[in-house]
């Protein structure tokens, strides 16, 4: 690849944020369900709580997720806002994934704080069009000769998850509402291009780029889910997780950029105390 096709390259992926207005539009009327239920789960048992035999457990949770990033502009420029709608139409989602290892108390009966630490990917990926009559005004072009393709954005993050959850049911099955928030410190930033020609794939190449990135993030969620006892001491959880984007994750850019996604989030957890 040339050089003149790497500064072409380079200048895109500097314009390249995460977002979909559909998968926006979804995941904000989850979140909205979420909140609700979490806000007559918490009002209907605010009163009375009890103190209950302490229970202590350490879990591990995979989640696949999906994220995207809202987009504004901080600038005056009109054009600021052509390239921000040219970036929305072209912009999907693709799989990311978190790993987690925590720890909860169960401190009030039906009440449990939890932390830990997790490793979490949040991936998005942008289309690309050789004949594509923005290409010029976006920053898009190259000398290498491609029908189509796409840049693959990754981000890793290395977090502190901590909630609080409420739990609502038997010993055997119980309803989890959750809600808190995870601070996230940015380890790498990195950047894939595929082209492809006649069905081919003719460049598939990563780049790793750090320079425009934030590297901290806040990311508050809020969660509904369940969990299952396997026996006295080994219960399985199933979790749907929204999280919201605090921190503007892009530094030097007339763009604002947020990071949104959502979550199946599936854990085990080991109680050594108090079952």
């Amino acid at each position: 690849m040339s050089s003149g096709e790497l500064f072409e390259i380079s200048r895109l992926k500097k314009l390249v944020d995460l977002n979909t207005s559909d998968t926006m539009k979804l995941t904000n009327r989850v979140s909205k369900i979420l909140m609700v239920a979490l806000s007559i789960v918490i009002i209907s048992e605010a009163n009375g709580q009890e103190e209950s035999k302490l229970q202590v457990y350490m879990g591990f949770q995979a989640a696949p997720n999906y994220s995207y990033r809202v987009l504004s502009n901080s600038s005056n420029d009109p054009n600021v806002d052509n390239m921000i709608e040219f970036l929305n139409n072209r912009e999907s989602t693709s799989l990311g994934f978190r790993f987690a290892g925590v720890i909860g108390v169960e401190v009030f009966k039906r009440w449990t704080a939890e932390a830990g630490i997790s490793y979490l990917r949040n991936r998005t990926q942008f289309e690309l069009i050789s004949e594509d009559e923005s290409g010029i005004e976006t920053g898009i072009g190259s000398d290498q000769d491609y029908d189509n393709g796409k840049l693959i954005n990754s981000l890793d993050y290395l977090g502190i998850p901590m909630r609080i959850i409420y739990n609502l049911g038997t010993e055997t099955l119980r309803i989890r509402a959750t809600f808190g928030f995870t601070p996230q410190i940015l380890l790498s930033q990195n950047t894939k291009i595929k082209l492809f020609k006649d069905g081919e794939n003719t460049i598939d190449q990563s780049f790793q780029d750090g320079e425009n990135a934030v590297g901290f993030n806040l990311s508050p969620l809020i969660g509904l889910g369940a969990e299952y006892s396997l026996n006295d001491q080994f219960t399985l959880t199933a979790e749907g997780i929204a999280r919201f984007g605090l921190v503007n994750t892009k530094e030097d850019s007339p763009i604002n950029s947020y990071t949104y996604s959502s979550e199946l989030n599936v854990g085990l957890n080991y109680y050594f105390l108090g079952r």
